[in-house]
């Protein structure tokens, strides 16, 4: 579950970087993990440590992150352009 918490340590990462690139580089590696953590949510789940209603709402929350992770990387990305 490390994949899961490391997302916001990129994100406060790249906040505090010093430049478009390095804040670039963090989110990136943020939207990484945020996409890592889906192969472990799915697997306590199938494992049965959690519900489906549980599942579905963490699963919500973490696309939902990744697609706002996603969307700021691709912005940060066209304005170096």
């Amino acid at each position: 579950m490390s994949a899961g918490t490391n997302v916001g340590k990129f994100v406060k990462a790249a906040v505090s970087g010093e430049s478009r690139d390095s804040f670039v580089l963090h989110m990136s590696k943020g939207l990484q993990r945020a996409d890592e953590s889906e192969y472990w949510l799915q697997l306590i789940y199938f494992a049965d440590l959690i519900n489906a209603r549980e599942f579905e709402s963490i699963e919500s929350d973490r696309k939902e992150l990744a697609r706002m992770l996603t969307n700021i990387v691709k912005c940060s990305k066209g304005s170096q352009l």
